[in-house]
């Protein structure tokens, strides 16, 4: 015949369920909470990197783009760095020394002043998260010339950050878990 468990068993299952419960929901809430948080980081990131790359290029009278001889980042230069650039115009198209080799979706033509950011987008590569804002240069004579700047990451430095922080997140929920139902014993 089964003996039946005690009230204090009993009790101290059903906190540990309640406790397993709750961790993994609010495990899963602060997941979600900190990938939003990473994909808007990521976002800022790219756009400032744009306005960089605005900032530091010029245009001649002949409507030539001339670009910053410095990157904002030296990984723009190392081939398969993960961080690409590019610049697209009618008659215009320069793609940073990263893209070698890489078919980045530097594809779009903004209107001056729009800005757009997708991803991840699917490359030959894996997909990538990309940044793109159209800019107007004026050139004289009320002439202006259009472009569209763009910076692109892969989702790689996205998802190695994510999971991070899960492995972070599960083993502090697991060591609280322990200690907290296991300490009695």
């Amino acid at each position: 015949m089964r003996r039946a468990l005690s009230l204090q068993t009993r009790l101290l299952w059903a906190a540990s369920l309640a406790l397993a419960a709750f961790l993994g929901v609010t495990g899963y809430a602060l997941e979600q909470a900190f990938t939003k948080s990473a994909l808007q980081s990521t976002r800022e990131r790219l756009r400032s990197y744009v306005l960089s790359y605005i900032a530091g290029s010029d245009m001649n009278v002949r409507g030539t783009l001339i670009l910053p001889e410095i990157p904002p980042d030296p990984e723009f230069e190392r081939p398969q760095s993960g961080l690409y650039a590019g610049v697209i115009g009618p008659d215009y198209d320069w793609r940073s020394t990263s893209t070698l080799g890489r078919q980045i979706p530097f594809d779009i033509q903004l209107e001056p002043g729009r800005t757009q950011f997708d991803g991840p987008l699917e490359t030959n590569i894996g997909g990538v998260y990309r940044y793109a804002q159209g800019v107007a240069w004026e050139i004289g004579k009320g002439k202006e010339v259009k472009m569209t700047f763009f910076v692109a990451q892969s989702e790689t430095a996205l998802k190695r950050q994510v999971n991070v922080f899960r492995r972070t997140l599960f083993s502090i929920s697991a060591r609280q878990q322990q200690s907290c139902c296991w300490s009695r014993y």
